[in-house]
C-alpha cells in the first residue's frame, strides 16, 4: 500500500514538473517545443499512448487514469491542467475535444473528497464551460457525470 502511494506521488510530481515546464516554455518558446513537451508528459502518463490520448473518447480518458479500478483524482487534476494548457495549440475540433476531456477530469476530481482541489482549477472549469457553451461535448460530459454520480432522490 505504501509503495503504491509513493508511486502515485512520484507520478504526480513528475507530471507537475512537466506542467511547470510547459507554462514556462509558453512564455519563451515555439509552439512546437511546447507541443513536444506536452506529448512527452502524456507519454509518461499513458505508457506510450500519448499520440492517441486526444483521440480517446471521454469514457476511455477516464479508463486510462484508473488505478486499481478507481480514478486517481490527483493525477486527473494534473492531466487536466496539461490538457488545459494545450488547448491553444490545437485546431477548433481538437481543442473542443481536449476541452471536454479536461473539464470531465476536473469535475470528477472535484468530487473526490480525499483531494485538495486547487482554487485556480475552479476558474479553469468556468472557462471550459464557457468555451463548450451548450455544445454536444458539454452534454456528453454532463451525461457521464450523471451516470457516475446520480442525483439522490429526495424523500417525499
Amino acid at each position: 500500500m505504501i509503495y503504491e502511494q509513493d508511486y502515485i506521488m512520484r507520478q504526480v510530481k513528475k507530471l507537475t514538473d512537466f506542467l511547470i515546464q510547459i507554462m514556462a516554455k509558453k512564455k519563451e518558446s515555439s509552439q512546437r517545443e511546447i507541443k513536444n513537451l506536452i506529448d512527452q508528459s502524456l507519454h509518461e502518463l499513458t505508457g506510450g499512448k500519448s499520440e492517441e490520448f486526444n483521440e480517446l473518447s471521454l469514457k476511455e480518458t477516464l479508463d486510462v487514469l484508473k488505478h486499481k479500478g478507481k480514478l486517481d483524482a490527483e493525477l486527473a487534476i494534473v492531466i487536466a491542467d496539461i490538457l488545459f494548457e494545450s488547448i491553444a495549440l490545437l485546431d477548433q475540433k481538437d481543442a473542443e475535444h481536449c476541452s471536454s476531456q479536461a473539464l470531465l477530469l476536473y469535475k470528477i476530481a472535484i468530487k473526490d473528497s480525499d483531494v485538495a482541489f486547487p482554487l485556480q482549477s475552479i476558474k479553469k472549469i468556468r472557462d471550459l464551460n464557457k468555451k463548450l457553451n451548450d455544445s454536444e461535448k458539454l452534454h456528453e460530459v454532463n451525461k457521464i457525470l450523471q451516470e457516475r454520480y446520480p442525483p439522490s432522490t429526495a424523500a417525499p
